[in-house]
């Protein structure tokens, strides 16, 4: 009898365990950060360029004597690298928080288009990304 009870419940849990793995799958998909070394945009940028060109240009931006148009080109072509990144990564988690700085270096300039760049990106970024901090971040 007690190799009988044995059995069963060998039977059972054997049984539980492979939909364990089933249930776990089915939940939404894990964020997923792209490799460093994958390329993005027209630019073939990679994440690293990506970030350390942010950086660059938000220096250059709130700069008073900065190229402003310079900046504004040099920042679409990083918001299409990042727009890229974005459909084939939709879920990394380093997304939002660039997107939100190359909207502020939009916003930094002085120039009607730069802020037209600006309010695109802020809203891009809420309607992608609405659960980010940084979708929740007032806007200037």
């Amino acid at each position: 009898m007690k190799r009988l009870l044995t059995a069963f419940a060998f039977a059972v849990v054997s049984l539980a365990v492979p939909a364990l793995p089933a249930l776990a799958t089915s939940a939404a998909p894990a964020a997923t950060p792209a490799p460093a070394d994958k390329q993005f945009g027209r630019a073939r940028l990679t994440i690293v360029q990506i970030c350390t060109e942010i950086g660059e240009l938000s220096a250059q931006a709130g700069a008073r004597r900065a190229d402003t148009a310079a900046v504004e080109r040099d920042a679409e072509r990083l918001e299409n690298a990042l727009h890229d990144w974005q459909a084939h990564y939709p879920q990394d988690p380093w997304i939002p928080k660039n997107a939100y700085a190359l909207a502020e270096i939009y916003g930094k300039l002085n120039r009607a288009d730069a802020h037209a760049h600006h309010e695109r990106a802020l809203d891009w970024l809420v309607v992608t990304y609405p659960s980010s901090d940084y979708a929740e971040l007032p806007r200037d």
